[in-house]
């Protein structure tokens, strides 16, 4: 389940991740095949999105959401491959986030094809992408709870997000890629100033949140707030 802050700081941040120019087409004049799931209406991806059960036990909502989330991967993963200078088009961005983030596309546009919202959020992608390979690290944490959570994540994110944090004036280690307790505590300070759950980890939505706009930020830090209350 999607939690409510992740659903309420994640709607937010939809407006500007649409508001992106034309795709581009990949022939002179415009046509091109489109496969499977991509060709499916943004209402049918609602429909499946909201048919699952809390608990997960509605086998058939499942396996068609299921369905569209794999079909974004393959798009994605075709992106990593064809589109020039580029290892990986969402180095930290997960399926429960591409979900929140076309699902609340979606539900405003039922008319709208799969494969051109998807086309849409790469475009937003394109910036953050990582250009070349990078090592990748395990980090696990117990959250305020007790609870034991854990993250897999690019040394260059964490560098990214190091030097993210700097700016804000949150971290004050070196910018290197390499976790550490200073890092730890610099995420968990963005978090609560953000109104999200200071894990410390540097999840999906927490690095969505830091590498946006400030403007985004702090929207998203209102609404992430509202929906604790």
């Amino acid at each position: 389940m999607v939690s409510t802050s992740f659903r309420a700081a994640a709607s937010v941040i939809v407006i500007s991740a649409f508001a992106v120019a034309g795709v581009h087409a990949a022939t002179d004049n415009g046509r091109f095949a489109i496969e499977g799931a991509g060709l499916a209406t943004c209402a049918a991806f609602t429909q499946a999105r909201q048919a699952r059960s809390p608990e997960d036990k509605n086998a058939g909502a499942v396996d068609s959401y299921a369905r569209f989330i794999g079909w974004v991967e393959g798009y994605l993963t075709g992106v990593n491959r064809y589109l020039g200078d580029t290892f990986d088009i969402a180095p930290w961005q997960s399926p429960e986030l591409y979900g929140v983030i076309i699902g609340e596309h979606c539900e405003k546009n039922p008319n709208d094809r799969l494969f051109e919202v998807v086309q849409k959020m790469v475009i937003t992608l394109t910036n953050d992408r990582l250009k070349q390979p990078s090592d990748m690290v395990t980090l696990k944490l117990k959250d305020n709870k007790g609870e034991n959570r854990g993250v897999t994540i690019y040394t260059e994110v964490i560098r990214h997000a190091q030097d993210e944090l700097k700016k804000q004036g949150l971290y004050r280690g070196q910018v290197n890629g390499q976790w550490d307790e200073d890092t730890q505590k610099g995420v968990a300070f963005y978090q609560a100033a953000v109104g999200l759950q200071d894990t410390g980890l540097p999840d999906p939505l927490t690095l969505w949140l830091l590498f946006s706009p400030q403007k985004t930020q702090l929207d998203a830090a209102a609404a992430a707030a509202k929906a604790k209350k």
